[in-house]
């Protein structure tokens, strides 16, 4: 089973600078970008000073007719800014969704943050062959565009890059993106591993964390994202074994955390199983968030990490 990777540098958009007085839309077809728009807004919320917060959220946004997001598309961005605003984040990763929602949510959180973002997206590509670029990519329905990931960070982040991860032939193929924020000295990551009909022996998940965690890196980091593993897996080991995960207080810590995933209809916070991470090292104190009510817009529940800057 040959374990194929391959790392897709993302061209850099052009920019412009972030006026809080107007709004500019400006076209630019890369692999995995739209431009964004600039306004005017008030404060963001945001955590203690001297710390960043960064949240996780599986939207369901894809072409899972069950999910909120697919019958009510519209309310996606709004969605997301409250959610974001609510929890203080300044930073965002977010899996299952389409290309189509990147401008329209960069535009929604220059508005009302009052300052610049930076909205990236990743494609799940199906896997045929050992080269992502010639490899067809999953589509939305709707006139949606492209499934994949996303990344929203602070304007001005750099060096964002995908790699996308060993998968079986023929199903999706699973994909990791990451970028760094300068002002922060943080490198974000995000992904979206393969689930049990896809993999059901877990061999390519045992193959997508290592990878994952060498593009990752050894700078200070958040990492995490949709993982499709429980904490007691011994997949997900090589990521407690040099992390620190947001529920736990250091690495010695139980494996443990709130329910990320709702295994009931309607959603029951009782009955959920954690397979969403936000992971970090252990340089720095960290607290964790989750929302206080059941969500209702996803199958997931959010979560979300605030880390104390050195």
């Amino acid at each position: 089973m040959a374990a194929s990777r391959s790392t897709l540098c993302v061209m850099p958009r052009r920019r412009r600078g972030f006026r809080a007085a107007a709004a500019v839309l400006t076209a630019l077809v890369t692999f995995s970008t739209l431009a964004s728009v600039s306004s005017s807004s008030a404060a963001p919320e945001q955590g203690p000073p001297g710390s960043v917060t960064v949240l996780s959220w599986n939207l369901c946004a894809g072409n899972n007719a069950a999910c909120h997001f697919y019958t009510h598309r519209g309310a996606l961005t709004g969605t997301v800014r409250a959610r974001m605003r609510a929890s203080g984040a300044q930073a965002a990763i977010f899996q299952e969704v389409c290309r189509s929602v990147v401008g329209p949510l960069e535009e929604e959180l220059e508005q009302h943050y009052g300052r610049g973002w930076d909205v990236r997206f990743a494609p799940i590509k199906f896997k045929r062959g050992d080269d992502p670029a010639a490899a067809p990519a999953v589509r939305c329905d709707h006139g949606r565009g492209d499934y994949g990931i996303a990344l929203a960070l602070p304007e001005g982040s750099t060096q964002w890059s995908v790699r996308y991860l060993p998968s079986p032939e023929g199903e999706e193929w699973r994909v990791a993106a990451c970028a760094t924020v300068p002002a922060w000295r943080l490198r974000v990551c995000n992904a979206h591993l393969s689930y049990d009909g896809d993999d059901p022996t877990y061999a390519f998940r045992r193959q997508q964390l290592p990878e994952y965690l060498a593009h990752v890196g050894t700078e200070r980091v958040v990492f995490g994202g949709d993982l499709n593993l429980r904490p007691d897996s011994p997949e997900i080991a090589p990521a407690y074994g040099s992390f620190v995960e947001c529920a736990q207080a250091d690495r010695a810590a139980p494996r443990t955390g709130q329910g990320t995933r709702y295994m009931s209809e309607p959603p029951d916070d009782a009955r959920t199983v954690k397979i969403d991470y936000l992971f970090t090292d252990a340089s720095g104190g960290h607290e964790c968030g989750s929302p206080e009510r059941v969500v209702t817009a996803s199958d997931h529940r959010p979560l979300w990490m605030t880390m104390r800057l050195p």
